[in-house]
């Protein structure tokens, strides 16, 4: 167990910051959508609320007058809810913890590919453990004293390796006969096969989904847009659910651009295009020139600078829009406060 001890620290590692960042960004975005949803319903009951009482007001014993109490205290528990929720957002909302620790994970695991290549500053260690170690060790130290302090990075648990395996559920084969390990050295075939098409696939997956909720976003606004401009059309009482409408579209574009999905499937789609240009290019090296260390090299640093690039890109956007947001919160949690 003491063989590749540091390397499976890094993983282990790389395991708690993955598992944060997926447990942050869930508890993120469900506090949002709860936000989205409770204010929508605020909006939409004092909307109601103001077209029962002029109800009320004309027909003292009308239907209008019989919902106005009730739809009176559904405006004041609603917009409660929303006051105390933009509060819990304020200090709990977790999504610089999820854009922080996703950070740290990949540049993690950026480090361990290096390691396992024998790439970058590992190249000079050669093929000496104690010296290879000494470099992942130095280099994980100064992540984690660079990383800004911010509580719930991390998570405990038992992490090991991450394995890559075939589609059938196997380990992947690497040169000479073995099966992955997440520990042994890798050739450049491996590397290629292992992290670059590995991760142009994730890309092009990731790009194909985010374009499809895009899709269905765009086509609700229509819709509600649509049934908005039918219920003004039937004038009326009907009217007043017109600004319903207008609410709800709202709260799907605030999603939609909360969720950054636009430009994330542009650069998803750009990495994986410049993946493939990589991939492309080493394919049609000759035997020798795959052989060749100049080109080992050059491959796997094209290559890690393609996913840092866009990986770096997403970690300052989102740190950007998280920010607003949590500024928006701060602003709406002081503005319920009483005086």
């Amino acid at each position: 167990m003491a063989e590749h001890e540091t390397l499976r620290h890094a993983w282990q590692r790389f395991g708690a910051f993955d598992t944060a960042s997926a447990a942050n960004q869930t508890r993120f975005l469900r506090l949002r959508s709860v936000i989205l949803i409770v204010g929508v319903v605020a909006a939409a009951a004092g909307l109601l609320s103001t077209a029962a009482s002029d109800a009320a007001t004309k027909d003292p014993n009308g239907p209008g007058a019989m919902m106005e109490s009730s739809i009176r205290w559904l405006t004041f528990t609603a917009s409660l809810a929303l006051a105390g929720l933009f509060a819990f957002a304020a200090r709990f909302d977790r999504g610089s913890a999820w854009v922080l620790s996703r950070r740290s994970a990949e540049l993690i695991q950026r480090e361990i590919f290096l390691y396992r290549t024998r790439r970058g500053p590992y190249k000079a260690a050669g093929g000496d453990a104690a010296k290879l170690d000494a470099i992942l060790a130095a280099q994980l130290h100064a992540f984690n004293r660079d990383a800004p302090r911010q509580f719930g990075l991390a998570k405990d648990g038992e992490f090991g390796p991450r394995i890559v395996r075939t589609p059938s559920g196997q380990p992947l084969g690497l040169a000479g006969g073995a099966t992955d390990d997440g520990l042994s050295a890798l050739s450049a075939d491996d590397y290629a096969r292992m992290r670059i098409t590995g991760q142009r696939t994730w890309y092009c997956d990731k790009a194909a989904r985010a374009r499809s909720r895009l899709q269905i976003y765009h086509v609700s606004g229509i819709v509600i847009g649509l049934g908005g401009a039918i219920l003004a059309f039937a004038g009326g009482g009907w009217v007043a659910w017109v600004a319903v409408t207008t609410a709800i579209a709202a709260a799907v574009a605030s999603w939609s651009e909360l969720r950054r999905l636009e430009p994330t499937a542009a650069a998803y789609e750009h990495a994986a295009s410049d993946l493939d240009d990589v991939l492309l290019w080493w394919r049609a090296l000759s035997d020798d020139g795959r052989a060749a260390e100049d080109n080992f090299d050059k491959l796997v640093t094209e290559s890690e600078a393609v996913i840092e690039s866009e990986n770096a890109t997403w970690t300052q956007d989102m740190r950007k829009r998280v920010a607003e947001l949590k500024a928006e919160a701060e602003q709406r949690a002081a503005a319920g406060k009483p005086k």
